[in-house]
């Protein structure tokens, strides 16, 4: 896998992906991050575990933008 935060499935070690990029969100008040997932398991409210520092931290696969952009759309 490429380098980042390594992805896994709850309660299991073996990675399913990688984190590209990652940022506190001051919108959303919560980190948010992009990256790549295998086949399957990047569906919409699929949970999984980002090893940050050495720790598991838990999150939800959500389908972007993460904020629905408030202009107007002809």
């Amino acid at each position: 896998m490429a380098e980042g935060a390594r992805i896994f499935k709850p309660s299991t070690s073996d990675p399913i992906g990688t984190v590209t990029s990652g940022i506190p969100s001051p919108t959303l008040e919560k980190n948010i991050a992009m990256g790549y997932l295998e086949n399957g398991l990047h569906k919409k409210g699929t949970e999984v575990e980002i090893e940050v520092r050495n720790k598991l931290r838990k999150a939800v696969v959500t389908p972007m933008p993460f904020v629905k952009p408030k202009y107007w759309r002809g």
